[in-house]
């Protein structure tokens, strides 16, 4: 298949982002409370292997009292899996084994935190009620996506494995003219110039540059005129 080398030097850059669970914390955030390493430093796993993190509370930082729990999906579909942890007496683990191959996802919910005591004196009311906060422990650094953390979620953070990746099939037969389709335009395109453009446009924070970019591209075939592809770089 012309595609393999690609699709292989594509799983191993998914590899990288599902292997590390660092829980990096983000500028003016909380430190995080834990952090969850994968058996497999790759992330990826064999069919019928154990796949699965290590959970161990950050060296100085008392983790939240109360359980963890934790939901396992294939394909961010269907679950397989649920449980619980406690790090209150040390490290803990999850731990799923995946026969067919799929990607698994993670998604941990920390335990909620005490209510908030009301205060008191003559400004106690109604305002000032106690209210509960389920993530308050949990930094918005370590609510991520993937295998090693990422971008804040709702619930919680985020865990990720890939199981035999390179034998998950698509999900409908493959189109027997497949190579020949892309083979013409990819011909196509590279008789188009690029002519690259970059224009600058506003940017919701200080010091970032933003720029609109600008490339020639083929037609999708709706028309004969020929279109542009346009995206955004900072």
């Amino acid at each position: 298949m012309k595609f393999l080398p690609a699709l292989r030097s594509l799983l191993a850059l998914a590899g990288l982002f599902v292997a590390q669970f660092s829980l990096l914390a983000q500028r003016g955030a909380p430190a995080p409370t834990f952090v969850a390493a994968p058996y497999h430093a790759s992330g990826i796993y064999a069919a019928g292997e154990k796949a699965g993190w290590t959970i161990t509370p950050v060296p100085g930082v008392t983790p939240p009292t109360g359980d963890f729990t934790y939901t396992v999906k294939t394909n961010n579909s269907a679950t397989i899996k649920t449980g619980t942890f406690n790090l209150s007496s040390g490290p803990a683990t999850i731990e799923v084994v995946q026969n067919d191959p799929a990607m698994l996802y993670v998604q941990i919910t920390p335990p909620p935190t005490a209510p908030t005591p009301a205060p008191e004196g003559p400004a106690a009311g109604p305002a000032a009620a106690a209210t509960v906060a389920p993530n308050a422990t949990l930094p918005a650094a370590a609510r991520g996506n993937g295998g090693r953390g990422g971008r804040g979620g709702a619930g919680g953070p985020r865990l990720a494995a890939a199981i035999a990746p390179t034998k998950i099939k698509p999900s409908v037969p493959r189109p027997a003219d497949f190579d020949a389709f892309w083979d013409g335009k990819l011909a196509e395109l590279a008789n188009i110039p690029v002519n690259p453009s970059l224009t600058p446009v506003p940017a919701n924070k200080d010091g970032i540059a933003l720029f609109t970019v600008k490339l020639d591209c083929a037609s999708p075939g709706l028309t004969d005129t020929r279109w542009a592809c346009y995206g955004l770089v900072s």
